[in-house]
């Protein structure tokens, strides 16, 4: 989730191989947990399949994401983290 933060940043910072660097750790870390719970959808609320996804493409884009340094605070990334709620057993 720092890997996914850090890209972020570095697309405010108009750093295309710094948000591909950092995507890419994060979806490569995301799988880790994929595959150590293959079993286990939800991983402290949220879908680790479904974020790695995300941030390889994130990391596909970097070069068109340009930058946003010069502009009021604003949402970078396409990745919403919501809590779901894991089914009643």
């Amino acid at each position: 989730m720092i890997q996914l933060a850090v890209a972020g940043v570095k697309i405010r910072e108009g750093r295309p191989e710094g948000v591909r660097a950092h995507a890419d750790r994060a979806a490569q870390l995301l799988e880790d947990v994929v595959n150590a719970v293959p079993r286990q959808r939800l991983w402290m609320g949220l879908v680790p399949a479904d974020l790695a996804v995300a941030a390889a493409s994130i990391a596909a884009s970097a070069p068109a994401l340009g930058t946003h340094a010069d502009t009021a605070v604003e949402i970078v990334l396409a990745v919403v983290l919501r809590p779901t709620q894991a089914p009643e057993l």
